[in-house]
C-alpha cells in the first residue's frame, strides 16, 4: 500500500517522483507519513508521486521477525516501487526521479548503487553515518538490536553492508538538503559523502541550511523550490 499524486487526464506521459521516508514509529504511522507534504508541492507543479508503506506498515504485509532482515529489505522494496511504476502505461520511464529523507536517504543511496540508473535524485538530511554506526548509535544501551547487531557481526562482515564501499556504481545526479542544527543526522557526514563523491567526478551538490533542524523546518520552502529547480533541470 501507499500514496499516489497523478493526473490521468493528461494527454502526455507524466514524469513521476518516487517518494522514500525516514524513520517512523507504527503506531502513529499514516501512508504518506514524512513525505505529503513536500510530494504536494511537487504535485502542484505537475509531477506524479508515489510513496510505499514498507512492510509492516499501512495496509502492506508484515515485514520480518529478523529486525536486520526488515531494514535491509527496504532496499528491495523500493526496487519493487520502481519497477512497479514503470509498468504504469501514463508513466514516462525517461523522467522517474526520487526524493528521500534520513533514514530514506541511506535506503535511496544503495538503490541507486543497486540500479547504476540515473534517476535524479534529492535527499534531505539522509542518514550517511557509516554501518553499523548508523544503527548503533541511534538505539539506547539497553535496546534488543545492540544484541542482534553483536550476533550479527559475529557472522558477517557488517562493513560489506556499508553504502559507501559501493560509491563507484553510482551515476545519477544528486542534490542533498542539511540543516546544520540537525540534532539526527551531522553536516560533516554528508561533506564527506560528497567529498568521496566528487574524488569519483560524481553529480553531486550539498546545499546546507544554518540554524535548520532535520526537517529543514525553518528554510523549508526554499528547499522545496530548490528541489522543484532540480527536477526542473533534469526533466525539461
Amino acid at each position: 500500500s501507499g500514496m499516489m499524486n497523478y493526473f490521468p487526464e493528461k494527454s502526455s506521459l507524466s514524469p513521476v517522483i518516487i517518494m522514500v521516508r525516514g524513520y517512523a514509529e507504527k503506531v502513529v504511522y499514516y501512508p504518506g507519513s514524512g513525505s505529503w507534504r513536500v510530494a504536494d508541492k511537487l504535485a502542484e507543479a505537475g509531477y506524479a508521486t508515489v510513496s510505499l508503506d514498507f512492510l509492516g506498515y499501512g495496509d502492506s504485509e508484515g515485514e520480518s521477525a529478523d529486525p536486520l532482515e526488515a531494514r535491509f529489505h527496504k532496499v528491495v522494496e523500493v526496487l519493487d516501487l520502481i519497477n512497479a511504476v514503470k509498468q504504469l502505461p501514463w508513466v514516462d520511464k525517461n523522467r522517474i526521479g526520487i526524493w528521500a529523507h534520513s533514514n530514506g536517504g541511506q535506503i535511496v543511496l544503495s538503490v541507486l548503487e543497486v540500479t547504476g540508473e540515473k534517476y535524479p535524485t534529492v535527499l534531505w538530511a539522509p542518514m550517511t553515518q557509516a554501518f553499523p554506526d548508523s544503527v548503533l548509535s541511534t538505539i539506547d544501551t539497553d535496546s534488543p538490536i545492540k544484541q542482534v547487531m553483536e550476533e550479527f557481526q559475529k557472522h558477517y562482515d557488517a562493513r560489506r553492508y556499508a553504502f559507501e564501499n559501493y560509491y563507484q556504481w553510482i551515476n545519477a545526479p544528486i542534490l542533498i538538503q542539511q540543516g546544520t542544527a540537525d540534532d539526527q543526522v551531522k553536516l560533516e557526514w554528508q561533506e564527506k559523502v560528497v567529498g568521496e563523491l566528487k574524488k569519483l567526478n560524481k553529480n553531486v551538490v550539498l546545499d546546507v541550511y544554518p540554524g535548520n533542524d532535520h526537517n529543514l523546518s525553518k528554510s523549508w520552502d526554499e528547499a522545496v523550490v530548490k528541489d522543484l529547480e532540480f527536477f526542473e533541470k533534469r526533466f525539461n
